[in-house]
């Protein structure tokens, strides 16, 4: 019996010391707390599966004085099999909303590229590729992005050619990748 207790309890000393997962660079907390920052951007956002075999990055954000929601996963192999979407609220523009079409990972680092979703009614029509750095600090702390001005469709080269310089005010961004 007192072999038994023991041995359970290394077992959940050792799933609380050492959180289980194949490839995955994050723990439940570093997710749960990124949907956290990007529902409180956009409650209409739907967070992308927090599926340890699939690229994705999350999380909401201010920067200069602009709320940022980012909810964005790999459906596929490649870069253009990504589906999601990018919530911006300007204090004087007011909401825009795009629809993300492509997605590239490596390691801490993800560059999404985007479209309008909805020209209409989006008082912003910007299609660009927006590039993000997770510190992999609690809450977000030293996370960056940059804005590149590059064409949608080319995320995977504008992630080996950009480094994400400015800093992210309030917020939290989760970058996972997926390696084989």
């Amino acid at each position: 019996m007192r072999r038994r207790l023991l041995l359970a309890l290394t077992l959940v000393v050792g799933v609380l010391m050492f959180p289980a997962s194949a490839s995955a660079t994050h723990d439940l907390l570093d997710y749960q707390s990124a949907v956290d920052a990007m529902l409180a951007v956009d409650p209409a956002l739907d967070p992308p599966p927090n599926d340890p075999a699939k690229d994705f990055t999350v999380g909401g954000y201010q920067s200069f004085g602009t709320n940022h929601g980012v909810s964005a996963h790999s459906d596929g192999p490649s870069a253009e099999d990504a589906w999601g979407h990018i919530s911006v609220t300007h204090p004087e523009l007011g909401k825009t909303r795009s629809r993300v079409v492509c997605l590239a990972v490596q390691g801490s680092k993800a560059a999404i590229g985007f479209v309008p979703q909805d020209s209409a009614a989006s008082p912003i029509e910007l299609s660009d590729v927006i590039v993000y750095r997770d510190s992999g600090l609690p809450g977000g702390m030293g996370d960056v992005f940059r804005i590149t001005g590059a064409f949608p469709e080319t995320c995977q080269t504008v992630l080996l050619v950009t480094e994400p310089t400015f800093p992210i005010e309030r917020g939290n961004i989760l970058v996972h990748d997926a390696q084989p």
